[in-house]
C-alpha cells in the first residue's frame, strides 16, 4: 500500500502465504470445513482461505514487529479452472479482460473514491484526479479476518487477462492499455514490457 509501511514486505508475505496455502490447503482450516461457507464452491473456499492465511500473517507481523505496525497490502488473484476464471480482490489491485476487441475492469475497488463513483456522486474521471483516491477501504494486514470480493466469470478462446495493482491503473487511462494489448496481440512479454515503461514514463 503505498505510503504504508513497509507494504513491499506485506505484498511478498502475502504472495508467498497465498501460494502456499491456496496450493497445499489446510484441511483443518474452518473456512474449508465450516458449514457458514457451504454456500461457495471449493475453488472459492480455498481462495478465502489462502488470503485470510495471508492477512493473518501480515496482521501478526505487525503486531509483532513494533517498527511493522500498520503494515498492509492489497491483493488480486486469477485461478483458471477449464472454462471458468476464479477471482478474488482485497482493495484497489485490478483485474481486467481483453475479448473481442472490449477491455473492461472484472474487479471493483475497495477505495473510498469508486464507492462514491458506485453510489453517482463522482464521475470516474473524477475519481482518478480526486485528492483522496488513494483511500482504500479494504486490505490485508490490517485487521485480524477479511473476506475478499468473489468473481466467477466463463473464459473463452482469445481471452486476456490483465491483474495489475494502482502502480498501472493510477498511471495509465484503460484505453491507453487497451491500445497496448490490441498493438502486442498475444505477445505478453511485450504487453507487458510496454505497460511497465508506460507507467514509469507517467
Amino acid at each position: 500500500i503505498g505510503g504504508h509501511v513497509a507494504g513491499q514486505l506485506a505484498s511478498s508475505l502475502a504472495v508467498d502465504t497465498f501460494r502456499r496455502y491456496f496450493f497445499e490447503p489446510d484441511n483443518n482450516d474452518y473456512i474449508l470445513k465450516s458449514k457458514a461457507f457451504k454456500k461457495y464452491s471449493i475453488i472459492q473456499r480455498r481462495l478465502i482461505s489462502a488470503i485470510n492465511k495471508a492477512n493473518r500473517r501480515i496482521y501478526e507481523e505487525s503486531k509483532t514487529n513494533g517498527h511493522l505496525k500498520g503494515m498492509g497490502t492489497t491483493m488480486v488473484t486469477l485461478y483458471l479452472e477449464g472454462e471458468r476464471a476464479h477471482i478474488a480482490n482485497i482493495g484497489d489491485s485490478r483485474c481486467y479482460r481483453l475479448r473481442d476487441e472490449k477491455f473492461e475492469q472484472l474487479t471493483q475497488d475497495h477505495s473510498l473514491v469508486m464507492e462514491r463513483v458506485r453510489k453517482g456522486i463522482l464521475t470516474r474521471e473524477e475519481a482518478r484526479n480526486h485528492p483522496q483516491k488513494h483511500i482504500i477501504t479494504r486490505a490485508l494486514g490490517i485487521r485480524e479476518q477479511v473476506i475478499p470480493d468473489l468473481y466467477e466469470f466463463d473464459v473463452k478462446p482469445g481471452d486476456l487477462f490483465l491483474l495489475c495493482s494502482d502502480g498501472l491503473s493510477d498511471c495509465v487511462i484503460e484505453d491507453e492499455i487497451a491500445a497496448i494489448f490490441e498493438a502486442f496481440c498475444f505477445d505478453l512479454t511485450a504487453i507487458a514490457k510496454s505497460l511497465a515503461e508506460l507507467a514509469c514514463d507517467s
